[in-house]
């Protein structure tokens, strides 16, 4: 198997401009259904946490499904943790074997690992991805809600619905520990401890160390390049920030619940229970205005508030239209890869939801590269011209979205042109000799 470089801090290599929205995963139907088909083809069942790897791969906690399921670069979604039944087993062998119990969050380390905050479960855990099969592990958490065992090893210790997991570039896995409202870290060596939150659901002030302060319910957490913690601190209704020297802020939010406009001061802004954080290589913070049906951006530069995505009504239009006149229905998980694509764990929608186009579109991946076929023009809006510069083409299938198979040709030839007229606008996935691409057919 490659070595990947997988992302698991600063993702966006660039400005998120206004842009359209797109299902990437789920019909919007509630259920379980789809794997190895097109991800929008699929069932999904209450989206919450979501991320991806520098290879393209999204993967998503399907909460409800109690299961992780992963969308591949080409469009395919797979489950890679969780039989499907609500319990907690399996610790020690494969993921798929594992029992999960409405898992909330997965975040990914530089290595490609996989973590779980398993939240019925009270324990974060580990899928260790290997090339001789992958093992699930519990890292934090002994099953019992509560809050006890700083100082020891996690496994020891007690949590009380973790909703949030984050690997930072130094290895410490985040948890936001969300009914003892406090940030936990497992440090590299497996001792757990307090860095945020002093047990008591509350809020009590900023300017003091982290420690000393009460959160309320919070969920996401993440860091940025320079090591700042961040935090959705929910019911408080705020964004806060702990800086290295562990002194904790507000960066957005009044405390308020509700929602008075964009372009306001980030902290003379409402905020109704934000729930999932992001923040990009410029600083900026992308976050889930859940209950306000919004995904909200704070620019560092300016200090202020917009908004990407939503219309403040919960629904779930707009899909290939602008993304802040398309409706979402409570916003989690957020994710943000090198393209400037803006992942939504769309909850209650049963959807993935994403912000913006792969530049790459219909280009073959790295994956690819001993293929040597070549396809165009793509964009295109009446033909498709694939040629191989050295195996015939044995057998070319084009699939839409839904999965349904629009055209299929065995030309056993080096080059074909096909007549695309017909097909409706929108993307495609075409597979030659066995590899996938994407294409986009235009109007």
């Amino acid at each position: 198997m490659k070595k990947l470089l997988f992302a698991f801090f600063m993702c966006s290599l660039g400005t998120v401009s206004a842009q359209n929205i797109h299902t990437y995963a789920g019909t919007g139907t509630a259920g379980y259904s789809g794997d190895g088909a097109p991800a929008t083809a699929a069932n999904l069942n209450t989206q919450y946490g979501v991320w991806g790897d520098t290879a393209g791969n999204i993967y998503f906690a399907d909460a409800l499904n109690n299961r992780i399921r992963k969308v591949s670069s080409s469009g395919i979604v797979t489950t890679i943790a969780g039989t499907g039944v609500a319990g907690f087993s399996g610790d020690g062998g494969s993921p798929l074997a594992a029992k999960l119990d409405m898992p909330i969050a997965v975040n990914l380390d530089a290595q490609g690992n996989i973590y779980i905050a398993d939240m019925n479960n009270n324990r974060i855990r580990k899928i260790t991805v290997s090339e001789v099969g992958s093992i699930i592990t519990t890292i934090a958490g002994n099953g019992t809600a509560g809050y006890t065992g700083d100082g020891n090893p996690a496994t020891s210790a007690t949590l009380n619905q973790p909703q949030g997991v984050f690997v930072d570039r130094t290895g410490n896995v985040l948890v936001a520990d969300n009914y003892n409202n406090a940030i936990r870290k497992i440090a590299p060596s497996g001792i757990i401890s307090t860095i945020a939150g002093n047990g008591s659901a509350g809020y009590t002030g900023d300017g003091v160390a982290a420690t000393a302060t009460s959160l309320n319910r919070e969920a996401g957490v993440c860091t940025d390049t320079a090591g700042n913690i961040y935090i959705a601190d929910a019911i408080n209704n705020r964004i806060r920030m702990i800086n290295t020297a562990g002194i904790i802020t507000t960066i957005a939010g009044t405390g308020v619940l509700g929602y008075n406009g964009d372009g306001l001061a980030a902290t003379a802004t409402q905020l109704r229970a934000p729930k999932y954080i992001f923040v990009d290589n410029s600083g900026d913070v992308y976050f889930s205005d859940a209950d306000n049906y919004r995904v909200r951006k704070l620019n560092r530069s300016t200090n202020t508030i917009s908004t990407i995505a939503g219309t403040g009504t919960a629904g779930s239009t707009g899909d290939e239209g602008p993304a802040v006149a398309a409706k979402l229905n409570f916003p989690q998980g957020i994710f943000i890869d090198k393209y400037s694509r803006i992942f939504i764990g769309d909850g209650v929608n049963h959807r993935i939801r994403v912000i913006g186009e792969d530049p790459t579109l219909g280009i073959p991946g790295a994956e690819h590269a001993g293929a040597d076929i070549s396809i165009y023009p793509n964009p295109t809006s009446d033909r498709l011209v694939i040629t191989s510069g050295t195996e015939l083409l044995k057998e070319i299938v084009i699939t839409n979205m839904l999965g349904a198979v629009v055209y299929k040709q065995q030309p056993n030839s080096k080059e074909i042109n096909i007549d695309v007229t017909a097909l409706n606008a929108g993307i495609y996935i075409v597979t030659i000799n066995g590899y996938s691409y994407k294409i986009l057919k235009e109007k």
